[in-house]
């Protein structure tokens, strides 16, 4: 059975799952479908993935920094798609 959107959309709000997850999820949905016109509009996988561990990776790394100020528009767009992104959550909150 293949994996619904409302699942992943589920596990990526309740922070169970990273951005870059949902995104492979995502994708992996998708393939499932085998329908190769629904790829025609979808940018590539691992460059959405990338992306998508990059932001957080960035956040992390300013905050490690000491630069929160730098840091927090980047865990609130993480936040933004993810509100229960525990680890979003919990460095954002110190």
């Amino acid at each position: 059975m293949t994996e619904t959107i409302a699942a992943i959309v589920a596990a990526h709000r309740a922070g169970s799952i990273s951005p870059a997850q949902t995104v492979a999820r995502s994708f992996a949905r998708i393939r499932n479908r085998n329908d190769p016109a629904i790829f025609i509009s979808l940018r590539d996988e691992k460059e959405a993935v990338d992306e998508a561990e990059r932001l957080m990776s960035k956040a992390l790394q300013l905050h490690r920094q000491g630069r929160l100020a730098q840091a927090e528009p980047l865990y609130r767009e993480v936040l933004a798609s993810s509100p229960g992104h525990a680890e979003a959550l919990h460095i954002s909150a110190h």
